[in-house]
């Protein structure tokens, strides 16, 4: 018995290292036309709730993402380097490091002040954007000074905004998002936007378990202004990327916009109640990193991996890389590749 256990151990690493073989094959003998970016913010470099950037940490992190092989950064959280003064000093930064830069873009409440509580729900509660007027025209005024400082440098290469919506709060934004106000006001935060860099648009996975189209139908999509949208490829089977979902969303979208991305994918081990991007282990995550890779490869578009570091504010380890900087398996199976 014992033998052939020892049997069917050795023929499944056979078959694991046949099918890496394989897959890196298909990948090399396919011209590459995707950018691969990582998603990164500030609050990953210090406690979730205090968020001071820690630059030296920034620096090494950046350093990271270029060392793993990546053409760029999507920047969230965007509002902390801001008020800090160091917008311009980030852009710097990457263009010394050759990574071109897009802007992670989601409505917040501008009313709250600086340091920003990642714990507080009402930096994050988002209804004053349909019912708060002096809110939403902060919102526009930050939106504007932002964008007058990315598209003065060249390694800016454009936005992505999210659609404004609460899963948390349901039935009050499925009341909103189908409303002439709620587009009027989506135009607004659009318009406020400099279009000399593309605008991309993006919904967050709500009810895509059950139909990508089950939030997604309601939305908005006659705006001016507006690139393309950049879908959000997460799967809802553990260990499975589901990349059928990815196209059947780029299916949907292309019927509304010229261009389709993907502004967000990735996969964490540790579980909690949100039922997106779940893999059983380490060595799974990286499996199905590779797998991902190997889909996208010969695909016109941006594609961004959440995120470079583990996540405080839930607990969640997107990241590709331990609190110490060291590499984890999902790391080197993005440099295997693009480091080709």
């Amino acid at each position: 018995m014992n033998v052939k256990l020892v049997g069917l151990a050795l023929v499944l690493i056979c078959l694991t290292i046949l099918a890496l073989v394989y897959q890196n094959y298909l990948v090399s003998n396919k011209p590459r036309k995707a950018r691969y970016y990582c998603a990164i913010s500030p609050q990953d470099y210090d406690n979730a709730s205090i968020t001071n950037l820690n630059q030296a940490k920034f620096l090494q992190h950046l350093d990271i993402v270029k060392d793993i092989g990546f053409d760029g950064v999507v920047l969230h959280r965007v509002e902390s380097f801001y008020a800090e003064g160091k917008l311009d000093w980030v852009f710097n930064e990457c263009n010394e490091r050759n990574l071109t830069v897009m802007l992670a873009i989601y409505y917040f409440n501008l009313s709250q002040t600086f340091p920003y509580d990642y714990t507080n729900l009402q930096t994050w509660n988002k209804t004053g954007f349909m019912i708060d007027n002096a809110e939403f025209n902060l919102f526009v005024e930050w939106l504007q000074n932002i964008s007058d400082i990315a598209i003065s440098h060249p390694n800016f290469k454009g936005y992505i905004l999210f659609y404004v919506f609460q899963h948390e709060m349901r039935d009050f934004w499925m009341e909103q998002i189908n409303t002439t106000n709620y587009e009027k006001r989506m135009q607004i935060l659009i318009s406020a936007l400099n279009d000399s860099k593309p605008l991309y648009l993006t919904a967050e996975p709500w009810g895509a378990e059950n139909s990508t189209k089950d939030v997604y139908q309601y939305l908005p999509k006659n705006f001016t202004g507006v690139d393309g949208f950049a879908l959000q490829g997460y799967n809802f089977i553990i260990d499975d990327i589901q990349f059928y979902l990815v196209e059947e969303q780029k299916n949907y979208w292309s019927k509304y916009f010229n261009e389709t991305h993907i502004a967000e994918f990735g996969y964490r081990t540790k579980q909690n109640e949100y039922t997106h991007g779940r893999a059983s282990s380490e060595e799974a995550k990286a499996r199905m990193i590779r797998e991902f890779i190997k889909r996208t490869w010969s695909w016109d578009s941006f594609v961004c991996y959440f995120g470079l570091t583990d996540f405080p504010p839930d607990g969640l380890d997107w990241g590709l890389i331990y609190d110490n900087g060291t590499y984890k398996l999902s790391a080197y199976a993005f440099k295997e590749l693009l480091k080709k």
